[in-house]
């Protein structure tokens, strides 16, 4: 078990899941799933045994004390996470199929978590013995409030020298380009690990511009901006290409002082992409805590190996142990386990 203390601070969400691919018409009938990016990030990170814990904020109902026995159940400490009256952020998501392209609703707004208030005693306290501190872009485009917790702990994390890592998980649907490269761009200098390009790089009107980035060169020159802009220790930049709604090939780039490297491409049918980069992220952290950095293709290959694990998996995360996905890295194709 690894006993460095990691903190993910973010949004819980429930998803409402249309079920056996239909559209999203009325009436109807969804599968329901607890996530969240850092939620699960957190649960990937547990399960290879990882010491981490979810600050965050739940109904003070039933729906909340159901969240946090999930997350119990997942190994991920709780014990910094609110319990306030309000309600619990939602997404419907409708999986797409073939032609048809997958499609996201978000219902968040006024939710327990994006009307807390942390004091500096509150977040010196939690990030006491702490290693690591994750957030994500979904997280900060919750607005002002959030935003400013995100910058206590940010800006306490550099005074004790804890890593920080973001995922930019840009969403057009929550906030402009514009307004995202505004607010991400000043927690950038906090950030040690970046993990994606947009939106920092792309034109305030454009928000497919990076989406489209198929040359090694320009991807490579997208990370050294933001490399050197921001002063971040590693840049990744993850690749997808889709063969319709259904099967993809992943892959991923990494930027750091050791240059600039990318992994093997691994394909896979999809059952549920969802929580896929969540997955990618928990694996990237995971090989940097135990000091890979140094090995950059071994780290993205496990990495990739685990996002593409996720989307055999239906629900938003997955706990998976270590030896599951390195056995994925060595055999990528696998028979029947008897």
């Amino acid at each position: 078990m690894n006993k460095k203390k990691i903190i993910a601070f973010g949004e819980p969400l429930i998803r409402l899941d249309r079920v056996h691919n239909e559209q999203l018409f009325l009436p109807q009938s969804f599968n329901s799933y607890f996530g969240g990016s850092e939620a699960n990030v957190a649960i990937g990170l547990s399960g290879f045994g990882h010491k981490v814990s979810f600050v965050t904020g739940v109904p003070h109902n039933q729906i909340g004390e159901n969240y946090i026995r999930y997350l119990n159940a997942m190994q991920v400490d709780t014990s910094n996470v609110k319990q306030k009256e309000g309600r619990l952020g939602v997404y419907y998501t409708q999986q797409g199929f073939s032609v048809r392209p997958s499609s996201v609703i978000y219902d968040r707004g006024f939710s327990v978590f994006s009307q807390l208030n942390y004091t500096p005693e509150e977040v010196k306290n939690i990030l006491s013995g702490c290693t690591w501190f994750h957030f994500s872009g979904i997280t900060a485009a919750l607005g002002e409030t959030v935003q400013n917790n995100l910058l206590l702990f940010l800006k306490e994390c550099k005074k004790t020298n804890i890593t920080v890592s973001c995922d930019l998980n840009y969403r057009s649907k929550l906030w402009s380009v514009s307004e995202a490269k505004q607010v991400l761009g000043k927690l950038m200098s906090y950030t040690d690990v970046c993990i994606g390009l947009e939106p920092l790089p792309c034109k305030d009107t454009d928000n497919t511009y990076l989406l489209n980035l198929k040359d090694e060169q320009e991807i490579l020159l997208r990370m050294q901006e933001i490399r050197e802009q921001y002063g971040i220790e590693h840049v990744i930049h993850t690749i997808r290409h889709y063969f319709q709604s259904d099967s993809n090939e992943y892959s991923a780039y990494i930027l750091n002082s050791q240059g600039f490297h990318k992994s093997r491409e691994f394909f896979t049918s999809i059952v549920d992409r969802v929580g896929s980069g969540d997955s990618f992220v928990a694996g990237l952290i995971h090989g940097l805590l135990n000091n890979e950095s140094n090995c950059n293709v071994s780290l993205l290959n496990f990495a990739v190996a685990n996002g593409v694990y996720k989307c055999t998996i239906k629900g938003d995360n997955m706990c998976i142990s270590e030896e599951v996905i390195k056995k994925l890295v060595k055999e990528p194709f696998l028979d029947i386990e008897r």
